[in-house]
């Protein structure tokens, strides 16, 4: 979202990751960018929740790479000001609280940003404004006071504020039972809407593991034989470990496109190689929930203008496609957000 009035320019980026042509087209319409507030932290369950991730991936998304991409970002539309934005978050959850070691602080990413500016000169400052900071053209900037160093007081004390809450809910979660009728109605409706030879040749099979009053559950979706079938166990597949509440909501609801997020799932992968089919199983659960799939919903009017409009996207996908899946090279986030040789006044 961009907006522009008062003299002022304000983007919000948020984590919609332009680059690009796409992003091209919105410094060539707003070539004086006075606020950027985007994302600074990891939203997904990759690779956090992939059991043995810092042996299996040691390379992949750190929290170093999500304050080089801000700060790239930010500086390559030329901000005067950058905003660390949508990730000030904790996890309060048994099952989640070891997840907040992995959060990127707004305070890293000012210091690195104060150090990229410099390097580069340019006169763009990046500026943490906990809740209930401000800004204004007269008075500038009136910032809250938060000490983001003492993270483990502040997530104790929601802890003891918040007991009651979490004890209600983890009540909740064990009287939950798996409704396997939702999860293999939902699967089934998932599987149908992809193409039978797309299925074949992606060749995906994830088992859901559930426990509850009855014991563990093992749910096989099987993508080639276009099943979805209770095994009582799950061998040699890759495994996503859900707790039935969670997975129940995602069911009925659905909800699955939100689900990452929230980091209540474990993820077992037999090996490496099944990495990227587990990467395009979520994909095409998001690709179902956002009514991508099946294709024929691409076909309305409606569908067909909104992409034509971003047509820059396409081109970028395709060269991507091109220069990391074909040519196989690594993605390259400074490539990405080439820093401007002056600052824009």
């Amino acid at each position: 979202m961009l907006l522009s009035g008062g003299g002022r320019t304000i983007f919000n980026a948020n984590d919609c990751k332009l680059f690009g042509w796409p992003l091209r087209q919105v410094t060539t319409a707003f070539p004086k960018i006075d606020f950027v507030l985007r994302s600074h932290s990891s939203a997904t369950p990759i690779p956090y929740c992939i059991e043995g991730y810092r042996d299996m991936f040691p390379t992949m998304r750190s929290q170093q790479h999500y304050i080089e991409e801000f700060s790239r970002f930010a500086l390559h539309v030329g901000a005067r000001y950058a905003i660390p934005f949508a990730s000030n978050h904790c996890f309060l959850h048994k099952e989640t609280a070891h997840f907040n070691d992995t959060a990127v602080s707004p305070v890293d990413v000012q210091n690195y940003y104060g150090h990229l500016a410099a390097q580069a000169k340019l006169q763009s400052e990046c500026v943490v404004m906990a809740p209930g900071s401000r800004w204004s053209d007269v008075d500038g900037f009136h910032l809250l006071p938060f000490d983001y160093s003492r993270r483990e007081q502040h997530i104790s004390s929601m802890l003891a504020s918040r007991r009651d809450t979490l004890l209600a809910q983890y009540e909740s979660e064990d009287s939950a039972i798996a409704d396997f009728g939702a999860f293999r109605a939902y699967f089934r409706g998932m599987i149908r809407s992809i193409p039978w030879i797309i299925r074949r040749l992606l060749k995906t099979r994830v088992v859901f593991r559930t426990s509850d009053a009855h014991g563990q559950h093992n749910w096989l979706v099987d993508m080639v034989a276009g099943k979805v079938e209770e095994l009582a166990a799950a061998g040699e597949e890759s495994v996503i470990e859900v707790p039935a509440i969670v997975l129940n909501d995602c069911t009925k609801v659905p909800m699955f496109s939100v689900w990452p997020p929230s980091k209540r799932l474990r993820i077992h992968l037999p090996s490496r190689n099944r990495f990227k089919s587990l990467v395009i199983f979520l994909q095409l659960l998001d690709m179902y929930e956002l009514n991508i799939l099946p294709l024929r919903k691409n076909l309305t009017w409606r569908a067909i203008t909104v992409r034509l409009r971003r047509w820059r996207e396409i081109i970028e996908m395709g060269r991507m496609a091109v220069k990391h899946g074909v040519l196989h090279r690594p993605i390259d986030i400074a490539g990405l957000y080439a820093l401007p040789t002056t600052q824009t006044e």
